[in-house]
């Protein structure tokens, strides 16, 4: 058996079957790697400056004050962003701090607005920090990352920190009219409510004084007053029957017919024929038509008491309305002055920045090396895609092509021994497609040393990130120790 291993491993034959396809190996590997490394150099460069800002709670308990500016901090970010990244604020920004003409953009003053704005909002980043929410307090403060990429580092910071002034200013801006807009409205809600509590009593003062003999406050005083003239009236018609009886009786002594106290025909008694029971009896008539006359009055008092308190009820149902309508708007009227009240306070909150704000943790500063590209993994990615591609053209190469590579193929073949073998004699066409790869890696070869003649710094700085991320994957301990 292990003849068989050896003689199913033939080392010399793997061996030449190397040596024949190094050539070919080695051109994809160089050419591949080649191109991945070039296009690891060519890459542009960009830095990323970053600053760090955080939205906190507002600085007043929510039970002594409170901001009217209720908007949640993940949304009043949303509506800062979109203000922000807006196409007046970019354009404005872009001819402010002369990005383009600071980048080296050719032909940066005829560039369109809309590439512009479409060029800047590709740059920016505004986004919540992988960090996430940390507590603060009894609340969480959110925290926000504001980026800008760009091929200068100057230019990056300085618009980064730009971002950061408009950032601050607007949710500044936004929160005072917010609370601004609350209070204005609370003042126009409170003059129109006066206005109606206004009207509302002068339309109950009207009505009062077009029923005032029958407003249900009086009804009490009208029915005691009814009672009294039914009581004095009762009085009366007991006075009157006894003021007849008298006149009566006083008729029935003189002869004179009782039938009426007075003399209807205008005629006169003689003075001499005038005795005290004449005299007594004209009294008691005078003091009859006395008692007539506020029996009559009383009469009609009574009459206009009962109009008035039949109709109380009415006038009290519709009063009622009045009143009731009146406390509604005054009710409406007293909610407007609190509500007035507090958003006179959460405006003051908002102007002494005393309410949720954003403030900056981490101010943006020029970056010492480029956020992308990424030239060590590019170059490694390439170099593994190489090195993969040369391998398995290779193992295609062998395993799909079914030729004669050995003498031992021929004796399996034909059964017999051979007396002697001859070498393999290449070809012109060979010698020349040979002769053409290889001034295709030498080209290439020239190229990478030309780009990295040009930039020899990039090409320093790359190989010292490259070596660090050769270092991180090989494993502790492997190189050197026993």
């Amino acid at each position: 058996m292990i003849e068989d291993q050896s003689r199913s491993i033939d080392l010399p034959f793997v061996l030449s079957r190397a040596r024949r396809w190094l050539f070919l190996f080695l051109s994809v590997f160089v050419t591949i790697a080649g191109l991945g490394l070039i296009v690891a150099l060519i890459l542009p460069t960009v830095y990323r400056s970053e600053a760090l800002l955080v939205v906190e709670s507002e600085q007043i308990p929510d039970d002594l004050a409170q901001s009217t500016v209720r908007t949640k901090a993940g949304e009043q970010l949303q509506i800062i962003e979109q203000r922000v990244l807006s196409r007046e604020v970019l354009i404005n920004l872009a001819d402010r701090l002369g990005i383009f003409a600071a980048e080296g953009v050719p032909d940066a003053e005829t560039l369109s607005s809309g590439a512009i704005v479409e060029d800047l909002r590709s740059r920016i980043l505004i986004t919540p920090s992988n960090d996430g929410p940390r507590p603060v307090g009894d609340a969480e403060a959110l925290l926000v990352r504001i980026a800008f990429d760009s091929p200068n580092p100057d230019v990056s910071a300085a618009v980064a920190n730009e971002l950061v002034t408009l950032i601050l200013e607007e949710d500044v801006a936004t929160r005072i009219q917010l609370a601004r807009q609350t209070q204005t409205f609370f003042q126009q809600e409170v003059a129109r409510l006066e206005q109606e509590l206004s009207t509302r009593s002068q339309e109950i003062q009207a009505y009062k004084e077009e029923n005032i003999d029958a407003l249900p406050d009086s009804l009490m005083f009208r029915r005691q007053d009814l009672a009294m003239i039914e009581e004095r009236t009762t009085q009366l018609d007991r006075d009157r029957r006894v003021l007849l009886d008298q006149i009566e009786r006083i008729d029935r002594l003189t002869g004179a017919q009782p039938a009426t106290p007075g003399t209807d025909d205008g005629t006169q008694v003689e003075r001499g024929q005038v005795t005290t029971r004449d005299v007594r009896r004209g009294d008691l008539v005078t003091e009859l038509s006395y008692l007539d006359q506020e029996r009559d009055q009383l009469i009609a008092r009574a009459a206009a008491l009962t109009a008035t308190i039949a109709e109380t009820p009415r006038v009290s149902i519709r009063l009622e309305a009045l009143e009731r309508d009146y406390q509604n708007v005054r009710s409406q009227y007293d909610l407007a002055i609190s509500n007035l009240a507090k958003a006179e306070i959460g405006e003051l909150i908002e102007s002494l920045a005393k309410g949720r704000r954003i403030s900056v943790i981490e101010q943006a500063v020029r970056p010492d090396r480029p956020y992308s590209p990424n030239r060590p993994q590019i170059a490694l990615i390439g170099i593994a895609a190489a090195l993969a591609t040369a391998i398995g053209l290779i193992v295609a190469l062998e395993t799909l092509r079914s030729v004669i590579r050995r003498p031992e193929d021929i004796t399996a073949v034909i059964g017999d021994r051979m007396i002697m073998t001859l070498p393999y004699v290449r070809t012109r066409s060979e010698l020349t497609t040979t002769l053409m790869v290889s001034g295709l890696v030498l080209v290439v070869g020239l190229g990478l040393v030309i780009a990295g003649w040009q930039n020899s710094a990039e090409v320093g700085r790359f190989l010292a990130e490259l070596a660090d991320k050769l270092k991180t994957l090989v494993p502790a301990g492997t190189v050197g120790g026993v």
